[in-house]
């Protein structure tokens, strides 16, 4: 199964999440969702072949 799992912080910093894609095809779910969210602070590929990405709420 595909999800995006999307966590806000106190500080109002936001983690996205993928988990179920194959290859990069995370990269193409998750990018409405990165530019909405503003600047990529932070993007690596987790364990399992997914990718997490942390974004500054706010930043653009």
């Amino acid at each position: 199964m595909q999800r995006m799992i999307i966590t806000i912080s106190s500080e109002g910093e936001v983690s996205l999440q993928t988990t179920g894609f194959a290859d990069c095809t995370c990269k193409d779910a998750s990018r409405a969702m990165e530019k909405a969210l503003g600047v990529t602070v932070s993007d690596r590929p987790t364990s399992d072949s997914t990718t997490t990405h942390q974004n500054q709420a706010g930043n653009q």
